[in-house]
């Protein structure tokens, strides 16, 4: 199985720093094969694609601004099993992703996993989308747009979670 770790940022290169050394910790937890990609808008670009190739291997990908559409269009064309959604300011525990993907698969890779993170401010309960599904769980709906197009505000992914609660395909994972 294959896991892409996907991150949108916006004018916060330090804190995506400390976002992906925690996603490269979390990541070297499991088996699963793991991809980083980080999107950005094209201002951004250059000076992001530079500063965090130097540091980790991973993707950096230019987009016009706006989570559900850089998670969406991700979504479209992945070829990937897993996807896992989160945004720059989260700080990942080391075992996080390995109790995400254990949870995951006790529903038979279909579904979705909701986590418990914290910030980089330290705060445990923090208003910002993050969730680990698999593709057969994307693929329920149309043109895998999983995501609101509209959505802008990171915590408004809620309604993600009441579908996931209400086909019994939920599980929160601390």
């Amino acid at each position: 199985m294959t896991l892409d770790l996907v991150v949108p940022t916006r004018n916060r290169l330090e804190k995506l720093k400390v976002c992906v050394d925690s996603l490269k910790e979390a990541s070297s937890n499991i088996q699963e094969k793991t991809n980083i990609i980080i999107y950005v808008d094209e201002d951004e670009y250059d000076i992001t694609s530079k500063t965090i190739k130097e540091v980790n291997e991973i993707r950096v990908l230019k987009e016009e601004f706006l989570a559900a559409k850089f998670w969406n269009n991700h979504l479209r064309n992945m070829t990937s099993d897993i996807l896992c959604y989160l945004t720059d300011d989260i700080k990942m525990d080391k075992y996080c992703l390995k109790f995400a993907l254990e949870a995951l698969k006790k529903l038979d890779y279909d579904g979705l996993v909701g986590f418990n993170q914290v910030n980089q401010k330290g705060n445990s309960n923090c208003n910002a989308a993050f969730g680990l599904f698999s593709l057969k769980f994307a693929d329920r709906f149309p043109n895998r747009e999983v995501f609101y197009p509209e959505y802008s505000a990171f915590y408004l992914d809620e309604e993600l979670m009441k579908y996931a609660i209400s086909i019994n395909k939920f599980i929160y994972c601390e």
